[in-house]
């Protein structure tokens, strides 16, 4: 085996001086980083830079209008603005759903026809961070429990929970981009409205 300052069979020069400062691509050291060690970022650090995106995302007015949805912290909305942009390049909400792959599509096998699952076609990070936010959202804002609610219990065609959770993962989306393109505050009763009569909304 050549030392480190000898050549390989292929007459690539071994020495420590010429090995590439980045990771290699091929071959068996492929994804192994042979540069200088990278130093893992601190907690410290990561809020830093947390609290510096939100002092520059707090004078737009998505953020304004994105904080009136109960459940949503900052960081979260740093979160979602970084991932999606701004929303008024959108012309639908369903482009936001098709972005975050939460499109359904049916699958069909011998022994399963007609079930449906999400495409998982669009942005990975998008579509996570939408499961994440829900759960609190499901906790602290009274319209999304109650619709998780009533998607798990009603009489006719329960969902599972975690049936429920997407459902409601693309309701969010739907009221992201109503809240910033309309500009118009978070409205539980109205968000509702859609499974409910207006007084049965107002009722719950």
């Amino acid at each position: 085996m050549p030392s480190k300052t000898e050549t390989s069979k292929a007459g690539r020069d071994l020495s420590p001086f010429h090995w590439p400062n980045r990771r290699t691509t091929d071959g068996p050291y492929r994804n192994h980083h042979v540069g200088p060690p990278i130093s893992p970022i601190g907690t410290g650090e990561i809020a830093a830079l947390t609290e510096e995106l939100i002092a520059l995302a707090q004078p737009t007015v998505e953020y304004e209008w994105l904080q009136t949805i109960p459940g949503l912290g900052k960081a979260t909305i740093i979160e979602l603005l970084s991932e999606i942009g701004g929303f008024v390049q959108y012309q639908d909400p369903r482009q936001l759903i098709q972005l975050a792959g939460l499109t359904l599509k049916e699958h069909s096998s011998g022994q399963h026809k007609g079930q449906k699952r999400i495409s998982k076609r669009g942005r990975k990070r998008l579509r996570a961070l939408v499961f994440r936010v829900m759960m609190p959202l499901i906790r602290h804002n009274e319209a999304f429990r109650t619709l998780h609610d009533y998607y798990t219990t009603r009489p006719v065609n329960p969902l599972r929970k975690k049936q429920s959770i997407v459902v409601l993962c693309s309701k969010l989306l739907k009221v992201l981009y109503a809240v910033c393109v309309k500009q118009q505050a978070f409205d539980g009763e109205r968000m509702m409205q859609d499974i409910f009569s207006p007084s049965q909304a107002q009722a719950v």
